[in-house]
């Protein structure tokens, strides 16, 4: 998947529960049910396919029969993931890992794994779109030749600031005089994040949602990691 997404310079969109709860209609604890990030979401599955110039990356699970491997407490919303992806997607698209980061984070080298920054290696700029102090972010030595533009958001209900965030975003590249090609834009911010990556996408910028990359202490504590 690294190497397909390096290759073809798409965009990537992460799919999760958040992203399923808010496309039905429903919230979550840090996102509230919103008609506007429902509506780009499910734009995005919609839309995608295998030529789409952003890649769709879902948890495994989501795509295929073996929901009894889950908890009892999740299988409703995965089942409702599930059913959601096959009534909106085209048959024989091709998906990414949505875990595609996590594996980084606790990979046997950490966050420092070289991996984590090919996505963005050839690119002059980044533009990060998060909910962590600048310091945070710069500790994780995630963008070590480029410069770097942060953008703050809150960590819940970001969604209610999408269109500012998004007008932040091409303020700081206008701006910057920073060009399409040379600039990554990486975000960090739930359900809206995916729909910020996707108008983005379309206006030209390579964009990835990362979500806990920016924030690996939690993973690294779920799965053992020092």
């Amino acid at each position: 998947m690294l190497d397909d997404l390096a290759e073809s310079r798409k965009s990537l969109i992460r799919w999760g529960d958040a992203d399923t709860c808010i496309a039905i209609g429903e919230g979550m604890f840090y996102q509230q049910a919103d008609a506007i990030l429902r509506k780009g979401l499910l734009r995005i599955l919609e839309e995608y396919s295998s030529s789409a110039d952003y890649m769709l990356a879902i948890p495994d699970h989501f795509a295929t029969d073996h929901l009894f491997k889950l908890p009892a407490n999740r299988w409703l919303l995965w089942a409702s993931t599930r059913r959601l992806l096959r009534q909106k997607l085209g048959k024989n698209v091709r998906y990414g890992d949505a875990f595609f980061f996590r594996n980084m984070v606790i990979g046997s080298d950490g966050i420092s794994s070289p991996d984590s920054v090919v996505l963005w290696q050839d690119m002059t700029s980044v533009v990060c779109v998060h909910s962590h102090s600048s310091d945070e972010i710069a500790r994780l030595n995630l963008f070590p030749t480029q410069r770097t533009f942060h953008i703050p958001i809150p960590s819940t209900n970001a969604g209610a600031l999408l269109d500012a965030t998004q007008a932040k975003v091409l303020d700081v590249i206008r701006e910057n005089s920073l060009t399409n090609r040379d600039t990554a834009i990486v975000v960090s911010g739930g359900p809206m994040a995916k729909v910020l990556v996707f108008n983005l996408t379309q206006l030209g910028y390579r964009s990835f949602d990362v979500g806990y990359l920016f924030n690996p202490e939690p993973i690294k504590r779920k799965f053992g990691v020092a």
